[in-house]
């Protein structure tokens, strides 16, 4: 997608649109020797642009703050990568120096991934990582997004916004990946489903390979076992 078209399809006020590329010397001044060989690894020359500056002059939504949480503005970016593989290791690091919550859409060719997270303030006035949300690779980026456009959201403050921003692509990485629904769009709970995919795709991966039938029967029963508890999490859509 354009993107012109990733902002009017969340619907973002024009007030807000951005439009230019991360000054990245800035960046680099603040990266140790292993975050800079990421970033140059990962990310296309020019590759990191801003598509938005969400703040309460543009939107009318209230800043929120608490003893232990701040969401003053909200930073859209899309980054050109060569592969989607160490993205979460990148919106880490680009989120440990900005004081402001992000919303990171990556971008590899056709296909993408969306990053978000929770969040604490630390001591310095930047943002510590908690919980964190990453879409798996997808080439449908309008569906994520359709689902997350500014109508839709709720808007008592910039918390609640990027919150219920994080349950809309919870709820559209179910829907795309499983067909299914996920407990109140819990973040936990996708991460959960995800690690318990890997598991399983390990197990099968490991039947398929063994030549003892014995051995085999045993990894598809574990399989099935870990897919039995991954239901528990998913609620079954009715046609």
């Amino acid at each position: 997608m354009k993107e012109e078209e990733i902002l009017t399809t969340l619907n973002l006020p024009k007030e807000s649109w951005t439009l230019r590329t991360f000054p990245f010397n800035q960046l680099v001044k603040q990266l140790t020797l292993p975050q800079r060989k990421l970033f140059q690894e990962r990310i296309v020359a020019r590759g990191i642009r801003i598509l938005a500056t969400i703040s309460e002059r543009n939107t009318n939504i209230l800043k929120y703050e608490s003893k232990k949480e701040k969401y003053e503005e909200i930073i859209l970016f899309q980054i050109k990568v060569n592969q989607l593989s160490k993205v979460k290791d990148i919106y880490k690091t680009l989120a440990s120096v900005m004081p402001y919550p992000l919303i990171i859409i990556f971008n590899c060719e056709d296909r993408y991934k969306i990053i978000m997270s929770e969040h604490e303030k630390t001591d310095k006035g930047y943002l510590r990582v908690t919980n964190i949300l990453e879409t798996t690779e997808t080439e449908n980026l309008n569906t994520y997004l359709s689902l997350a456009n500014l109508d839709a959201l709720d808007k008592t403050s910039f918390r609640t916004f990027y919150l219920d921003m994080m349950a809309k692509f919870v709820a559209a990485e179910s829907k795309e990946k499983y067909d299914a629904s996920i407990e109140d769009n819990k973040v936990e709970l996708l991460e959960l489903v995800m690690k318990l995919d890997k598991e399983i795709q390990k197990l099968v991966n490991k039947a398929k390979k063994e030549p003892q039938l014995n051995r085999r029967i045993e990894y598809q029963l574990k399989a099935n076992k870990l897919k039995e508890e991954r239901a528990k999490y998913l609620t079954k859509e009715e046609s």
